[in-house]
């Protein structure tokens, strides 16, 4: 049989000495949609970063959002025939929001999944930085700028232009045009966009899953963990873990874990240190209809109380 997918999830947890799991933890990592009640306006007006700009006339919505689809079309539009003949300019998003007191000793992220174009973005009229390209994935660290608690709301930003054209063959969209996400981790985490999931070797009788990724100490003090792989099932079944040795982090620095999964049928798990391969009871081939996938979690222990957060994909 061949592995034809692997969906991953990570998991990032922190335990107490030896890697005992607590039943009922809070989480240590909190994804919130943030996609909900965005203010916007198509133009251009000066000082719309700021967190006291008067923005209760513009309108309300939710994202994903493309405003230059609305139109209206007209041929003398300079997105051309390419861009749909459809209109081009300036827009902006605002987001009023507050967070709880205990995000205060969280690191806190804003993710978007792409704005098009030459995205800017300010949070509590602080800017965070520019995004050129449209069709990338983005994130910003919010920690340091942000108001929890009783201490007053905050003011999310964001300034879209598009009005460089033609800039496309195709037509491409303005605005934020895809989701985006809040992001709270706890200060020793899985660095973002860094694990990495391929199968080396794959036969009818067995294949390889191997797992790199990347350990981030944003606190003040050295710390030591380990990297937990586990195998489900399609039910949420574990069928298979493997842990490595531990590792020091210093503060503020990072270190790459490996992993390898061994995926065949029923032998022992085995393996050493920090390449462990751990073996998974396989019958099924990944098939989109029924469906049927195995997912990879990751957890990193370390050395504080234990906390358990929901999966991401």
């Amino acid at each position: 049989m061949r592995i034809r997918a692997v969906t991953l999830s990570i998991l990032p947890l922190l335990m107490a000495g030896a890697p005992a799991k607590a039943a009922s933890a809070p989480p240590v990592r909190v994804i919130t949609s943030f996609d909900r009640d965005w203010r916007f306006l198509k133009a251009d007006p000066p000082g719309a970063e700021k967190p006291d700009f008067p923005d209760a006339r513009w309108r309300t919505l939710d994202v994903p959002h493309d405003w230059s689809i609305e139109g209206p079309f007209d041929q003398k539009n300079p997105t051309g025939g390419a861009g749909g003949f459809l209109p081009a300019g300036v827009g902006w998003y605002r987001k009023h929001f507050t967070l709880p007191a205990d995000y205060g000793t969280r690191r806190v992220f804003i993710e978007f999944d792409g704005v098009m174009a030459n995205s800017e973005v300010w949070i509590n009229g602080v800017k965070l930085g520019k995004r050129p390209y449209g069709y990338v994935s983005f994130q910003y660290e919010l920690t340091g700028h942000l108001n929890f608690g009783g201490k007053g709301p905050n003011l999310l930003a964001v300034r879209a232009d598009n009005s460089g054209q033609p800039a496309s063959r195709w037509y491409a969209g303005a605005g934020i045009y895809r989701h985006v996400r809040l992001v709270a981790a706890n200060t020793v985490h899985l660095d973002q966009w860094a694990t990495f999931v391929t199968t080396p070797t794959v036969a009818a009788a067995e294949a390889t899953v191997a797992v790199r990724t990347t350990v981030l100490n944003q606190s003040d003090s050295a710390r030591t963990v380990a990297l937990e792989v586990s195998i489900l099932d399609p039910d949420g079944k574990t069928v298979a873990t493997a842990t490595t040795g531990p590792q020091p982090v210093l503060a503020g620095k990072s270190t790459d874990f490996e992993q390898q999964a061994a995926v065949k049928s029923r032998l022992p798990v085995s393996g050493t240190s920090m390449a462990r391969c751990c073996t998974v009871p396989w019958r099924r081939c990944w098939r989109a209809r029924p469906r049927w996938m195995t997912k990879l979690c990751l957890s990193v222990f370390g050395n504080s109380t234990s906390m358990a957060i929901p999966a991401s994909g």
